[in-house]
């Protein structure tokens, strides 16, 4: 990232970010070489503004991955909230910068993150609502589920630019062909600008696998067995 933006989003090198330390390697070795992550940070850059994300929206997709990587800093430790086991934030400095980054209060971001809402049936059919602390574990696991929901989200967005780009450029695409190719159905016309794309060769055994592999190793599972299941049907 430039200089501004490393300034504007607090970011520093990866060893300060637990998200990015916590395997031990910030440094990956491309046969041989160390990557060129300017290289490629340009190349991100270029893509982006192909698509049509231009520098001020290239700066709110960034700021998003800042803000991921600075709530993964937020710790807990034990603590008593109210006569109740609950938490509370280790360093707060690590909640200020990532509300100051993510434009949110930064009191109303720790307490979303170190208390739960409960709703019970109240007597009479009525419903009743009350904050509970959360304990270091919950915390911690509210505070991944925020940084993966605001992930899930920016790659949707990011899903969806592309897709308009590709829709726009498709369409004169379509235009050229239909002007080459007169005699083509409609069916066939889409089929001559449609790639179909599956990968059911991504089973991989490590030595030691992590929860994460064993998702895609079970999501990978899950499609062969629906790539099969459809082939015979349609063979049947």
């Amino acid at each position: 990232a430039n200089s501004n933006w490393r300034s504007q989003f607090a970011l520093g090198s990866p060893q300060h970010y637990q998200s990015l330390s916590v395997s031990g390697v910030d440094r990956v070795d491309n046969e041989g070489g160390r990557m060129d992550d300017v290289k490629e940070f340009a190349e991100t850059l270029h893509s982006m503004e192909t698509v049509g994300i231009g520098p001020e929206e290239q700066g709110e997709f960034f700021s998003v991955v800042a803000a991921i990587l600075h709530l993964t800093n937020i710790t807990f430790q034990a603590a008593q909230v109210k006569n109740a086991d609950g938490c509370a934030v280790r360093d707060k400095q690590a909640v200020q910068t990532a509300a100051a980054v993510m434009g949110v209060d930064a009191n109303a971001l720790e307490y979303t993150i170190t208390n739960r809402t409960l709703t019970t049936m109240a007597p009479g059919g009525g419903v009743e609502t009350y904050q509970v602390p959360n304990n270091p574990i919950q915390a911690r696991a509210a505070r991944d589920a925020l940084c993966k929901d605001l992930y899930f989200r920016l790659f949707d967005l990011l899903v969806s630019k592309i897709n308009i780009a590709l829709a726009a450029s498709g369409a004169s695409t379509r235009a050229s062909v239909r002007q080459t190719n007169r005699g083509l159905t409609s069916d066939d016309l889409e089929d001559s600008l449609s790639i179909g794309v599956l990968d059911i060769y991504g089973f991989e055994i490590f030595e030691k696998n992590m929860f994460e592999q064993f998702c895609i190793n079970y999501v990978n599972e899950k499609l062969q067995q629906i790539f099969i299941e459809l082939t015979l049907k349609a063979e049947q």
